[in-house]
């Protein structure tokens, strides 16, 4: 819900590094979006028959679908409030601020399905983003096997609801959600994105004397990914305190 809100003006942002750094540190949190897809490699490999176009074809729908929601979600906040538009979404749909535009019981009504639909959607979310990441997790991890580890119901299952205590934990301490969004974005949407695919590679080899020439390209490749996920959580971190 972050791709549909402008980040507000924070201590620094009118530097030429603050700038960087806001833009660096929200770019992953706006391609999480993207990420929404993810769950059907996931749903498809357990079909029968598998075919490579159908999945093709649901990978493509899916990016579209995300995308149009998102736009239709910003615009239509953007025309019901204007520049009084919050950076957090949540903020636009309280009590007083419906109050303006809709009858008390109908502005508290929406107000509370809107902060309960946020709520499951974070609880049916949240396992499928949690998935690739501890995948890629313990791919990365020496001597470890992630088809084992992932099996272990028990074990992601308690992951997924530590995550959603913090999660819940974040949401009634912090007063704007928008900086823990950006910390996450930038962390561990990087990772995901960039960083474990690179140690992957990595660990994969192909950097030897033996090694050929597609094989030097993907192992510089994995030093880049390794690099750019480093330096992008790098950023968020860094633009937390400006």
């Amino acid at each position: 819900m972050v791709a549909e809100c402008a980040p507000p003006q924070e201590a620094g942002a009118e530097s030429k590094a603050g700038l960087a750094l806001e833009v660096a540190s929200v770019f992953p949190v706006l391609m999480g979006a993207a990420f929404t897809q993810n769950n059907i490699n996931s749903v498809m490999s357990e079909l029968r028959p598998y075919r490579q176009g159908l999945l093709d074809a649901a990978q493509i729908a899916a990016r579209l679908l995300t995308i149009s929601v998102f736009l239709a979600i910003g615009l239509s906040n953007y025309l019901a409030f204007g520049s009084q538009l919050q950076p957090d979404v949540l903020l636009n749909y309280g009590t007083e601020e419906l109050g303006r535009l809709l009858a008390g019981r109908v502005a508290l009504a929406l107000s509370g399905a809107v902060k309960l639909s946020f709520l499951v959607n974070g609880q049916l979310s949240l396992p499928m983003y949690l998935y690739p990441y501890q995948r890629n997790l313990w791919a990365v991890l020496p001597e470890q096997s992630a088809e084992e580890r992932m099996g272990d119901r028990s074990s992601f299952a308690a992951t997924n609801i530590a995550s959603l205590a913090g999660c819940a934990l974040v949401a009634v301490v912090v007063p704007s959600v928008w900086k823990p969004l950006k910390l996450l974005g930038g962390t561990a949407v990087s990772c995901m994105a960039f960083t474990f695919p690179g140690l992957i590679i990595l660990r994969a080899g192909g950097g030897g004397e033996r090694a050929g020439a597609w094989d030097r390209t993907l192992w510089a490749l994995g030093w880049v990914l390794a690099a750019v996920g480093l330096l992008q959580a790098a950023a968020s971190i860094a633009s937390q305190f400006m």
